[in-house]
């Protein structure tokens, strides 16, 4: 198995867009293993046919290939302990970065060391900010009463503003999974109306189909749910073809254009499958199968995992696709640890938030599982300190059952920003004000801060920042929303606010 040394190739443009140039192969050994739940899957990865640069002394620089097992033949094997991942380094970086927020529908750019902010749009009908990996461009969501939502592009500094065509003078019709960055360049993925798979520069210059349009796709059929692999190689999406109806999930390699089927199912198991992501060191991508069952999704499905580099695509019986822990699915719900197969997840079923949550440690290499917070608090929205230390997560006691009305409002008001060590210990709340309920928590890239959402008591949305540690919180700005199309209730959705629609947090670069 080759792959990119990206510290060399830095994911250049010539490489997205077909003008290859050398690479440095690496010599790539490690276990994969795939975990269906709790059951633990384990396997021998591949590793590479050629050495790396630098061979340690006194140590062979070619080893032996290891032959790669079935999906069906990793079934039963024995289950480790979780363990959180080891910590790392965090370089020093150049600033606390910027934030892209709604205000009164539009969007606004505010540098958050110098406070200077400014407005890119005036229709008024903006949502759903999201950064480039430089921090150069944003995409968002421009939703039109009576029309489709649309998708456009436009730097941080208000210009070159363009709208994302599907095809040419053909507006792409704007559904959220089916657009994203790339982790490292400004090059966003889309499905096209047609349904091929393409990946475009963010000024509009260059752009290349990795897949054409599928071959006999009739309704419901299509390809969705894109999903970049944190190192940049790799796209996982799903598709649904038929009749007779069936469900994949499917990988596509950015630089060559190669594609690896890693899930297979037929309608007689389920009808439908989501991505939920990829473990941080690339290995794993995350998925659950149903029914297509709205009601079912809401109370959340079993998080199951599947080796990017099996031999051959899993096809899993409809009882192994129960078997798991149960996740909603909510994007602030699963955080994979940076270059780690260890995911941190709130887990708990029941589409309530304000009751039955935990935060957890899941191993997709092995499937072992690890409770971090107590019965008595509802915990959820995790994540990872830079250096893999800690988690950021949001608590507060846990009220039952409720439905919803006054009960659940009241003890939504009591969450709060906490810390844990990454094995669970040290749990310490960073926010405690009473006046606000305290959502949605990100790290900057040093460590030193967290930004996160707030609700006051009279519904007032904001988003603020405080010291790691604790201490006394500073607001960067508050966000609303365009009131005739998106409403911002404390309820959300059964508790849950979709933070992301309201801004996005660029945290800023490492210093050169």
């Amino acid at each position: 198995m080759k792959t990119l040394d990206r510290k060399r190739l830095g994911w250049r443009r010539q490489l997205m867009f077909g003008v290859h140039e050398p690479v440095i192969s690496l010599s790539v050994r490690g276990v994969v293993r795939i975990s269906l739940a709790l059951g633990a899957l384990l396997a021998m990865a591949c590793q590479g046919d050629n050495a790396p640069q630098d061979a340690p002394t006194g140590r062979s620089a070619v080893e032996p290939t290891l032959a790669i097992p079935s999906a069906r033949e990793l079934l039963e094997a024995p289950v480790a302990e979780v363990q959180p991942p080891a910590p790392r380094p965090v370089p020093a970086t150049s600033g606390l970065g910027r934030l892209a927020y709604i205000g009164d529908g539009d969007l606004w750019v505010k540098d958050i060391d110098s406070g200077a902010e400014h407005r890119l749009t005036t229709t008024g009908d903006v949502v759903l900010p999201r950064w480039s990996a430089s921090g150069d461009w944003l995409l968002y969501q421009r939703d039109l009463p009576g029309q489709v939502s649309q998708a456009w592009l436009i730097k941080h500094d208000g210009t070159l503003e363009r709208q994302l065509e599907a095809e040419v003078d053909k507006a792409l019709q704007w559904t959220p999974d089916d657009i994203a960055w790339s982790p490292f360049d400004d090059v966003v993925a889309f499905v096209s109306d047609a349904d091929s798979l393409v990946i475009e520069s963010a000024d509009g210059t260059t752009g290349r189909t990795l897949l054409p349009p599928m071959a006999n796709a009739g309704l419901p059929a299509g390809r969705s749910n894109l999903r970049w692999s944190p190192d940049g190689e790799w796209i996982a999406f799903r598709e649904h073809t038929g009749p007779p109806r069936s469900a994949r999930i499917r990988a596509v390699r950015v630089d060559t254009g190669d594609v690896k089927e890693l899930v297979s199912l037929t309608a007689s198991q389920v009808d439908c499958v989501d991505l939920r992501g990829w473990s941080g060191d690339s290995a794993f991508v995350l998925f659950s199968a149903q029914t297509c069952s709205a009601s079912l999704r809401a109370d959340g499905l079993a998080l199951l995992s599947v080796p990017l580099f099996a031999s051959d695509p899993l096809l899993p019986s409809g009882e192994e696709l129960a078997q798991g822990p149960v996740t909603l699915f909510h994007g602030d719900f699963v955080a994979p640890a940076p270059d780690s197969s260890v995911i941190a997840i709130a887990d708990g079923g029941g589409r309530e938030t304000w009751t039955s949550k935990s935060v957890s440690l899941l191993d997709a290499a092995t499937g072992a599982m690890k409770t971090l917070t107590a019965p008595d608090t509802a915990a959820f929205s995790p994540g990872w300190s830079p250096d893999r230390t800690k988690l950021v997560y949001v608590a507060a006691p846990d009220i039952g059952r409720v439905g919803g009305g006054e009960p659940a409002r009241l003890g939504s008001n009591q969450r709060r920003i906490w810390v844990m060590r990454g094995d669970g210990g040290g749990q310490t709340p960073v926010t405690s004000d009473d006046a606000y309920r305290d959502e949605y928590p990100v790290w900057t890239l040093d460590g030193s801060q967290i930004l996160f959402a707030r609700l006051d008591s009279g519904n007032q949305a904001s988003v603020w920042i405080v010291n790691s540690r604790g201490g006394s919180p500073t607001k960067i700005a508050d966000v609303s929303t365009p009131v005739a199309s998106f409403a911002m209730p404390w309820f959300g959705y059964y508790g849950h606010v979709d933070w992301k629609y309201l801004y996005d947090f660029w945290p800023g670069q490492t210093a050169p």
